[in-house]
């Protein structure tokens, strides 16, 4: 008789790796709302880097930081950019009078964006903050249910 099942996409094997990952569901979920706040700064080259290493201190999940990290790629950026950018520039109206965001992302955009200054640096990273604590909150609960819900499926399925 043929297999007629699919095999498991991208998504579905990411999460099964994710679920399954070494330590407790509080300590991956930590790991993973860490990885989503860092993941809002506008320090893009660093991400990675500063959320396992600030995992590491912690003791949470590194690789769970790691994975929260990645929801912020170049293909998501441009959003969380706009949306950390909005946020900010609503919380320093002065400071971004004069500045706006372009209308492409691209290594010359990012470029004109540096040459802005600290200024949209600031307004980026504050923007990240606010933007942050809530996405983070609302990360480590949602990892944390989903490690736990998937854990106690796996202790109740019958073993062969």
């Amino acid at each position: 008789m043929a297999n007629t099942e699919s095999p498991p996409g991208i998504f579905t094997r990411a999460y099964r790796r994710f679920v399954a990952l070494r330590g407790t569901p509080r300590e991956i979920a930590l790991g993973f709302a860490l990885g989503l706040f860092v993941g809002m700064s506008p320090y893009m080259m660093c991400h990675t880097v500063t959320a396992v290493f600030l995992a590491s201190l912690l003791r949470w999940n590194k690789l769970s930081a790691a994975a929260g990290v990645f929801i912020t790629n170049p293909v998501t950026a441009p959003f969380f950019y706009a949306l950390t950018f909005n946020v900010g520039a609503a919380l320093m109206p002065e400071t971004a009078a004069h500045l706006s965001l372009p209308g492409e992302f691209s290594v010359a955009a990012l470029m004109a964006v540096i040459r802005s200054g600290p200024e949209i640096l600031w307004i980026l990273t504050i923007g990240g903050v606010v933007t942050g604590i809530p996405i983070a909150l609302a990360g480590f609960f949602a990892a944390e249910r989903l490690i736990r819900a998937y854990r106690r499926r796996r202790l109740r399925r019958p073993r062969d």
